[in-house]
């Protein structure tokens, strides 16, 4: 089923803003840092014995001049969890589909495809049997109890199959505002023990994980709980046996101006960050751009973007965001990057030349009042490489369709699970 391109505006923060004069500033530095703060407190004051009522734990709270929104609790998780955004990150992980460029793909009369699957009961079931059938079956990807055969989680598979089947090289991880719950700690947690169960060194799959917050509060905390767990880890584990942990770096970083070179990221994974973002009613979507720009700059040619957002690309309101946001970052990078080529004399024509592709994982609509409503969003953003020479003939046979000469090439799919 096609799903046509429009240009949709973005509706702006501030409408929101207005019907809540009160709302906290979730898009400014200086929020997080309270709300960090607040919960770090809390949980000193809950070891002490202190707790607040619950009257008192429904109405705003004032730290350090910040009005923060009431309920605010350490530790929680916004959007999906780990364990059920795993198969989507496996998926970039073991290099699972990563699929030829075709040109015809970026060259839609609409722009957009979308695919039904009701054969799966949801995300996670399908990317899990997806990510089992790409990987080679094996004596040891299967495991054997009686007259029940199952198949073997694929990470642990490939793991198992390693050094002597090591099918790409290790991939850097990379977290974008990160939070007190980083998606990072529970993948090196994974890693980790799987690394022990097999006895495999699982750096040979991740060889970095780094998540990174504009909060120092929350960066100081992450690094004082890792520093404990490393500690109880070195009193806990026999050094002569087993492989030295892999544990994520956790850095004070602003998303709008990474530290990093270009191309040198293999994943990045950012939840809902843009999201905060976006609700400061004046710079909300200039940031938000800005952060698309740079994750697209440093991911590296056939890595991938996984974005988290509450705003849902089937609807009008997000896909006026993916309009004016996403594709704006993207496009905006692309040109800069080839301004930037050009201005060096690099005009080869074998040099590799970028297109993206989009997937929108997501569920199916739910009818309320007799209007359509959609829960979150995944996007998953793949930077692909390719020849000169097919990349001309995209763009030759774009512009006698959209008729001007700066089209960045990107196909886009949605993917709905029932």
């Amino acid at each position: 089923m096609k799903r046509k391109s429009t240009d949709i505006s973005l509706p702006s923060s501030t409408d929101n803003v207005k019907q809540i004069s009160d709302a906290p500033d979730y898009g400014s530095k200086e929020y997080w840092e309270a709300r960090y703060k607040s919960t770090t407190n809390g949980d000193a004051a809950a070891k002490n014995g202190s707790t607040l009522s619950s009257s008192d734990a429904s109405k705003p709270r004032i730290v350090d001049g910040v009005k923060l929104a009431p309920d605010v609790e350490a530790g929680h998780a916004w959007y999906f969890t780990y364990e059920e955004l795993r198969p989507l990150i496996m998926g970039l992980i073991l290099d699972v589909h990563d699929d030829e460029v075709e040109v015809e793909d970026y060259l839609s009369d609409d722009g957009w495809e979308e695919v039904n699957d009701d054969a799966k009961d949801s995300v996670n079931d399908e990317a899990d049997q997806e990510d089992a059938e790409d990987l080679e079956e094996t004596e040891e990807d299967t495991e054997s109890n009686g007259d029940n055969i199952s198949i073997i989680d694929p990470l642990e598979a490939h793991l198992k199959q390693l050094p002597t089947k090591l099918q790409s090289r290790p991939k850097s991880v990379l977290e974008i505002g990160c939070g007190d719950v980083p998606l990072g700690s529970s993948l090196t947690a994974e890693l980790n023990s799987l690394q022990l169960s097999t006895e495999r060194d699982a750096r040979h799959v991740v060889c970095s994980v780094e998540c990174i917050d504009y909060s120092s509060v929350v960066i100081d905390n992450l690094n004082k709980q890792q520093k404990d767990l490393m500690q109880t880890q070195h009193l806990s584990a026999d050094t002569k046996k087993c492989l030295p942990p892999i544990h994520p770096k956790y850095s004070t970083c602003d998303a709008r101006q990474l530290p990093y070179a270009s191309n040198s990221i293999s994943i990045i994974l950012e939840k809902g960050t843009l999201d905060a973002m976006l609700s400061h009613p004046d710079e909300g979507i200039p940031n938000s751009i800005s952060i698309v720009k740079e994750m697209a700059r440093v991911c590296e040619v056939n890595g991938g973007i996984l974005i988290v957002s509450h705003l849902n690309a089937r609807d009008e309101k997000g896909m006026g965001w993916m309009n004016e946001v996403v594709l704006v970052g993207l496009k905006e990078e692309w040109m800069e990057r080839r301004k930037n080529r050009n201005t060096d004399g690099d005009n080869s024509t074998d040099q590799t030349e970028i297109v993206w592709s989009i997937e929108v994982h997501g569920g199916e609509a739910i009818d309320e009042d007799d209007n359509e409503s959609y829960g979150p969003a995944v996007y998953i953003l793949k930077k692909k490489g390719i020849s000169s020479s097919v990349f001309t003939e995209i763009m030759e046979k774009k512009k006698k369709t959209d008729e001007v000469d700066d089209v960045l090439p990107v196909n886009i799919e949605f993917l709905t699970y029932s």
